[in-house]
């Protein structure tokens, strides 16, 4: 067997339990705790995912610029002493920043349920920022194994702890936040006690100038892809904050509970990136070429079949959360992004880092971001929610072609007919939806998908069996 082979398939199987942990609580936290708690509390309890998601911010580019330096590494190799100093300085910063987002949040804001939601993101920016980093080493240097096990405890302790809260019916937007925010720092525990060697010490003024030339080092490679990676994020998470600030938290509780449903099939194969990244930095140009193309067809079609969730969300909203059934407008554009950022998320930034294209990821994200702005914009001035949800389908989609079209001619490799027939389906689906009933669509869905599982066919036996019997060479 291959080295790809045998990396890729031992390194994915590690992954496997926690990753079936990780959507058993991402199904209670989008499916069950609708359920058990207010609208508005869950817009709430969403507000904080959304802006939690931007504590990375502040590691200012050194995880992601230690992350690409230490691509393909062995841990084994590397130097304890220098990477302490280095943790020391940066976890200095970070319990400066954390500080400063608390003092900011118990001064600024009069709404209480606000500051408690930005209490909440101040201590879980320092937890969260530690154990990014210390997963970032560990996923670089291919040690999937100690990263699934962190996972692991993370989400039993989440899925522990919110079935009790939820049984014990006393439940609100401060409990969940509480839950998530101790579980992710039983997680770090576990990391720091694994990996003693490189836990922070004391330094003196010498030792901690040396390591802040370091870190600053690795902010100046990883800054781009930080500034990037909040940019990517933030073309959906503008779209919802116009939502928030424009509308009501109960109009954001209805979007964000659409946006989670739709991207919880996103969450069964997004995982494979993690793996991937060390694997391309090792591997020689005809395999990158084959794994692009074969990864392409083979995430396209797992994409379209996943379409099938859609009428699936549908009937679980319709009965089970029926207070949230304005969601269900909102499902049918965010179904077809899905499509795209599974390969944008999956493939294509991951080669754009193993290729150290990380300025064109920022300058791809920077068009798409001013894009989606002013559309957001008018949307807001007409105060129409569907033009928003357009817009985020028409900005991802336009990011997912744009790099799909670099990578394709900086390997040489022509457009096929799968590139066109998902963006013709994709269109097709809100269509049909916009002016169907949900029957004739679900019959259109089976038809397509029909379709191309025959069209498909003939490329996945031939990937399938070119992979099999010619490992050694792939």
């Amino acid at each position: 067997m291959s080295v790809l082979k045998s990396s890729l398939f031992r390194s994915a199987s590690l992954l496997t339990v926690s990753q079936i942990l990780a959507l058993l609580v991402s199904a209670v936290l989008v499916m069950i705790l609708p359920k058990f708690i207010s609208v508005a509390d869950y817009g709430y309890w969403q507000l904080f995912i959304l802006y939690s998601g931007y504590v990375g911010l502040f590691h200012f580019g050194y995880s992601d610029g230690l992350y690409i330096t230490l691509g393909g590494k062995n841990l084994s190799i590397l130097n304890p002493a220098g990477i302490k100093q280095q943790i020391t300085v940066f976890l200095v910063f970070q319990l400066f920043f954390s500080s400063a987002v608390l003092l900011f949040s118990l001064y600024y804001f009069q709404d209480y349920n606000k500051m408690y939601v930005f209490t909440g993101v101040g201590i879980f920016l320092f937890v969260e920022n530690y154990h990014k980093l210390l997963s970032f080493m560990l996923l670089s240097t291919n040690n999937a194994q100690s990263y699934a096990k962190s996972v692991i405890i993370d989400k039993v302790f989440t899925l522990v702890l919110l079935l009790i809260a939820v049984s014990a019916l006393s439940l609100d937007f401060t409990h969940v936040i509480i839950i998530y925010i101790v579980c992710r720092l039983f997680s770090l525990l576990y990391l720091m006690l694994m990996y003693r060697s490189f836990l922070p010490k004391a330094v003196n003024l010498k030792q901690f100038r040396t390591g802040w030339d370091e870190v600053l080092a690795n902010c100046r490679l990883g800054i781009i892809l930080t500034v990037s990676n909040i940019l990517g994020t933030l073309i959906l998470a503008s779209g919802r904050l116009v939502v928030e600030f424009s509308w009501s938290i109960s109009s954001f509780a209805q979007i964000s509970l659409a946006v989670s449903l739709a991207f919880f099939i996103m969450s069964l194969i997004s995982q494979v990136s993690l793996v991937l990244f060390p694997i391309l930095c090792n591997a020689e140009e005809h395999v990158r070429k084959k794994i692009l193309k074969d990864g392409s067809v083979i995430i396209g079609y797992i994409s379209i079949a996943g379409f099938i969730f859609y009428f699936i969300t549908h009937i679980f909203i319709k009965f089970w959360l029926p207070a949230y059934a304005e969601s269900l407008t909102y499902l049918i554009y965010l179904f077809p992004i899905v499509l795209f950022e599974n390969k944008t998320q999956i493939l294509y930034t991951t080669y754009c880092k193993s290729l150290n294209k990380l300025r064109l990821l920022l300058n791809v994200n920077i068009l798409v971001m001013v894009v989606a702005v002013i559309l957001y914009f008018v949307a807001a001035k007409i105060h129409s929610i569907e033009l928003i949800l357009t817009t985020m389908f028409f900005v991802l989609m336009l990011r997912s072609i744009i790099l799909q079209l670099f990578l394709y001619r900086h390997f040489g490799l022509k457009l096929d007919r799968y590139f066109y027939l998902e963006v013709l389906f994709s269109a097709a689906f809100i269509l049909v939806s916009r002016y169907f009933s949900t029957q004739i669509l679900f019959i259109f869905f089976v038809v397509a998908l029909a379709c191309f599982s025959i069209i498909y066919l003939k490329d996945l036996k031939s990937i399938y069996f070119n992979f099999k019997n010619r490992g050694n060479e792939i």
